[in-house]
């Protein structure tokens, strides 16, 4: 069976520990260099435009709905979607079972800030878009909320995912301030660790942009919910797990978790 999602791939993961080992200042760029040459760069593999150094930005959205009107608004999503993903690229959409009522979440890609206003603008000319769906459901909404991210570089992003999964993660780590590279390094030290063993793999890890600051986003798939629980308990019997979670969490602020429900459109099932 084709792994799913994203996977580190070793040469990336290679130049980013030497990298990590070089003190000087000096050094450290050129590393850092090397690793944008042999990670960022594949990842942009656009049609129209590179966003910054190269990558692709990915817009996360969380939308509140009035409660009465949750199961309209998802039943006009399902018939007029596909109006919205002729624009852009639609990577997931789920509703949120735990860690929020009442919320759908979805992320799109885009190839730039520039693709995205472009993509904007079309949208606010689409007649059918805005008749159909934009102009019906903005009355069921309470608030909408969004971040822009970029993934990871030394993750390889698989849009081909074939498997289905019946629940998601979506794991939210407010890092202390001027700690990311250090909650980084300590990460990709023990996540071979955790890619090995026999339990689903990432699907996204992502640094934000725009929107609340030093926050690392993760997207994890799961058979059902007991499997997650299941997993959660295996994963911390594993002592490289259990000490990498151990220190990488000393670096983080604030977590938030999300269960998601993939909707009948949504490309990640």
């Amino acid at each position: 069976e084709p792994e799913a999602g994203i996977n580190i791939n070793s040469s990336q993961f290679l130049t980013y520990i030497l990298m990590q080992a070089v003190s000087s200042r000096a050094g450290r760029a050129l590393a850092w260099k090397r690793v944008l040459r042999t990670s960022v760069a594949p990842l942009a593999t656009t049609a129209g435009g590179e966003g910054a150094g190269g990558r692709k930005l990915y817009e996360l959205r969380t939308y509140s709905i009035k409660p009465a009107r949750v199961a309209e608004f998802l039943k006009m999503s399902n018939e007029h979607m596909n109006l919205r993903m002729a624009h852009s690229k639609l990577i997931g959409y789920w509703t949120c079972e735990l860690g929020g009522l009442n919320e759908v979440v979805h992320i799109w890609e885009y190839d730039s800030f520039s693709h995205r206003t472009a993509v904007r603008k079309a949208l606010a000319g689409d007649k059918n878009w805005i008749e159909m769906f934009a102009s019906k459901v903005l009355p069921m909404l309470q608030a909408q909320h969004n971040v822009v991210m970029y993934l990871a570089p030394w993750f390889e992003h698989k849009s081909n995912v074939e498997k289905s999964f019946g629940t998601y993660e979506l794991v939210a780590h407010t890092v202390q301030s001027g700690m990311v590279p250090q909650y980084e390094h300590r990460l990709l030290q023990g996540l071979p660790t955790r890619l090995a063993m026999n339990y689903p793999k990432p699907l996204g890890i992502w640094y934000s942009d725009i929107g609340p600051g030093s926050t690392v986003y993760q997207l994890w798939p799961h058979e059902s919910q007991d499997k997650r629980a299941e997993h959660q308990i295996k994963l911390m019997e594993n002592d490289v797990w259990r000490e990498t979670f151990r220190d990488v969490m000393k670096f983080v602020q604030s977590t938030y978790v999300k269960i998601l429900v993939p909707v009948p459109f949504s490309p990640l099932k």
